[in-house]
């Protein structure tokens, strides 16, 4: 199994506002944007169980024209 690290560009994490923290995942490579989009390994669902959190606490986004994803989680929870 691949790991993201392997393959993103850049993997970074941020303050959004007081209460969420936002993580971001770019990709250079504009065939390995679609792979990991189709593979639905990286989800919501994803995120909330590595953060314990339940999924309705974790926003997730795919951005095509920037070959990203973003995640965003309450902090404290």
């Amino acid at each position: 199994m691949t790991k993201l690290a392997e393959i993103a560009r850049l993997i970074r994490s941020k303050n959004a506002v007081q209460f969420v923290l936002t993580n971001d995942v770019m990709f250079d490579a504009d065939a390995t944007y679609p792979r990991v989009k189709a593979s639905g390994a990286v989800s919501a669902q994803t995120v909330a169980t590595i953060c314990r959190l339940p999924v309705s606490c974790v926003r997730f986004f795919f951005i095509d024209n920037a070959l990203a994803t973003k995640a965003s989680r309450f902090r404290g929870l």
